[in-house]
């Protein structure tokens, strides 16, 4: 019916994880890579700068997804294998570290 609460019930959503639906924005419109295993990048995504404690970008960690343009890291040191597989739009990777 659409209704969150009467006098008898209230609902409650279901216990989630809250990392499960973080999304780190950076308020220039960058999307914060953690490197966190269980990371699925939005695909609506185009920009994304590595978080400054990320030193491995993993293997496979942004394969498929077509609409990143431009990678931002600073203290990134190794890139692992395929970890920007069949990304076509990626144009621009900055690497400072």
């Amino acid at each position: 019916d659409g209704v969150l609460f009467d006098s008898r019930h209230l609902y409650q959503p279901p216990a989630l994880d809250p990392l499960a639906f973080l999304m780190m924005m950076a308020d220039d419109g960058y999307y914060i890579y953690t490197g966190r295993d269980d990371e699925v990048i939005p695909p609506e995504v185009t920009r994304v700068r590595i978080h400054e404690s990320v030193t491995v970008i993993r293997a496979r960690a942004f394969r498929g997804n077509r609409n990143i343009e431009e990678v931002d890291c600073d203290n990134v040191i190794t890139v692992e294998e395929c970890a920007f597989y069949n990304c076509p739009s990626l144009r621009l990777v900055i690497m400072r570290g």
